[in-house]
């Protein structure tokens, strides 16, 4: 897999916010490494008053997995990450960033 930094993709005190994949990111698939292995990790920071066990991540709309973390293998095409939660006051907390993957032959 590729590396990939880490950086913020919310500005401000965010209860939630996307420390991977960075907020307008492009990806390149490659030929070279087998497609199974090219992913990318999807992880989101959390505020101590919110709890992991309550997070959904989804791209594009679709569950992608519960927690703060997952693993997402790259597809053509632009893809929005999304992280919902519930902070200790029962208020739902989201984030959001949008990625661009490439194909091979592109």
């Amino acid at each position: 897999p590729s590396a990939v930094s880490f950086q913020s993709s919310v500005v401000g005190e965010s209860p939630i916010r996307f420390i991977s994949p960075d907020d307008g990111a492009t990806f390149r698939l490659t030929s070279a490494i087998p497609a199974e292995a090219q992913k990318i990790r999807v992880a989101v920071e959390l505020a101590p008053n919110v709890r992991a066990d309550s997070v959904r991540l989804r791209v594009n709309g679709q569950p992608l997995a519960r927690g703060d973390s997952a693993w997402w293998r790259l597809s053509p095409g632009e893809w929005r990450f999304e992280a919902v939660g519930v902070d200790a006051r029962g208020q739902s907390v989201r984030a959001a960033a949008t990625v661009k993957v490439i194909g091979a032959g592109e």
